[in-house]
């Protein structure tokens, strides 16, 4: 349970930018942009820096 507890941010920040990346790919700019911003928020948020980097690497992508 501690290891959900520690690992939330991390999936909710990959969940915001899987809403993102989709969205941009609709053209929905203003969605995706508003997603990408909620899933940075989240970024900040994980522990394990090498997790951070990953998810911040894969929101640079978008």
């Amino acid at each position: 349970m501690a290891f959900m507890n520690l690992s939330l941010p991390f999936y909710i920040g990959y969940a915001y930018e899987a809403l993102s990346r989709a969205n941009a790919l609709l053209g929905r700019t203003d969605l995706s942009k508003e997603e990408a911003k909620l899933a940075l928020e989240y970024a900040q948020k994980v522990k394990d820096e090498s997790s951070k980097d990953m998810l911040i690497k894969d929101l640079d992508s978008i």
